[in-house]
């Protein structure tokens, strides 16, 4: 049974979580939320767009799952910062109003943008090794040629869906 593990996979993947794990220590994903709170402000689809963009891009290079992980502290830290100005416990309503669509917008953000690369999402891997291991490999720049343009639209039209969804069927703040 134990030859027939994917090693490599599970040693790329361990990789990928010390590396996120390390950057998220550092305080790189508190900054990050900084910087894009400074950015956009208290412009709530922009807010969206960026988690989206952003975790979609991110989710590329080092893999979804570690940067939903990474992200979660970054998107409370999003809302609170949107809704401090409204001063004391805000109603649950508006939190729920905030948090509802940044949460939505990091999902679709890192599912989909790990499409981007090859190592963008363990399945992505996986296949790639059984791939081989059948006879039929390909490269990353192959994967590539493929993957850009269909995330690339996949985040085009989850944009379109939050942007509709929550700001104009809903009366989001």
């Amino acid at each position: 049974a134990m030859e027939k593990v994917e090693w490599d996979t599970i040693f790329f993947l361990v990789g990928l979580f010390i590396l996120v794990g390390t950057l998220e220590h550092a305080g790189l994903f508190d900054r990050l939320g900084g910087v894009i709170f400074a950015t956009v402000g208290r412009n709530l689809p922009m807010l969206c767009l960026a988690i989206l963009w952003v975790s979609g891009a991110l989710s590329a290079l080092f893999g979804n799952i570690p940067i939903v992980m990474a992200f979660i502290p970054l998107v409370n830290a999003l809302a609170a910062m949107y809704l401090d100005p409204a001063g004391g416990a805000p109603d649950p309503a508006l939190v729920k109003s905030v948090s509802q669509p940044l949460w939505w917008s990091l999902a679709l953000g890192a599912c989909l943008g790990g499409n981007g690369t090859l190592f963008g999402a363990a399945a992505n891997v996986v296949v790639a090794q059984i791939a081989r291991r059948n006879g039929a490999p390909f490269s990353f720049w192959t994967f590539l040629r493929f993957s850009l343009p269909v995330t690339a639209a996949s985040l085009c039209i989850s944009s379109l869906y939050i942007y509709v969804r929550y700001f104009v069927l809903s009366a989001a703040p």
